[in-house]
């Protein structure tokens, strides 16, 4: 999907609002998937190889979980120079959410301004944030899976709770990495 709008679409009661990916890989470039809204997953649920290049995911909401993307159970979501942000979930996430196994990679990114979790990761699962910036979420990164920063800034995440920058319970690496202001 090249240069296109994906918006105001709903999934209802199900998934995936503007998008759902399962058995084919898929590719967006220089796209918008936003104001979207689902039970779970309100702009995209991924269930195979979702690559978001130079793409926005913004606007998007759950009444359930997973505002922005969901990617799944022993998925791959690779984002590249693109923005994620504003999605709301009324529970769990709000940015990206990794199931168990999911392999993230975000470079050259921004996860920003969610009503939850920016990005979160569960166990088996693993992130690696290269050259981004994580802001202005309830909390930056949270969860249990492998966790790699590198040359990235996360900034300005507020929680009533503990570890508003990161809170991990999961192998965690940082790298030149600025964590401040949360």
């Amino acid at each position: 999907i090249t240069d296109s709008t994906i918006n105001g679409n709903s999934g209802g009661s199900g998934a995936g609002g503007g998008i759902l990916t399962s058995r084919n890989p898929l590719t967006l470039t220089n796209s918008r998937v936003i104001a979207n809204s689902a039970f779970t997953a309100g702009g995209i649920i991924n269930l195979d190889h979702l690559v978001l290049y130079q793409t926005e995911v913004s606007g998007n909401s759950a009444s359930s979980d997973y505002g922005g993307i969901a990617t799944g159970v022993g998925s791959n979501l690779e984002v590249v120079d693109s923005k994620i942000n504003g999605n709301t979930a009324e529970n769990v996430n709000a940015g990206i959410y990794a199931l168990y196994s999911a392999e993230v990679t975000i470079t050259g990114s921004e996860i920003s301004g969610h009503s939850g979790t920016g990005i979160h990761i569960n166990p088996g699962a693993s992130l690696t944030v290269t050259s981004s910036a994580i802001r202005r979420n309830s909390t930056g990164i949270a969860g249990g899976g492998t966790l790699t920063v590198v040359a990235s800034t996360i900034s300005e995440n507020s929680t009533p709770d503990s570890g508003g920058g990161i809170s991990s319970s999961g192998p965690l690496t940082v790298i030149d990495s600025e964590i401040v202001n949360n």
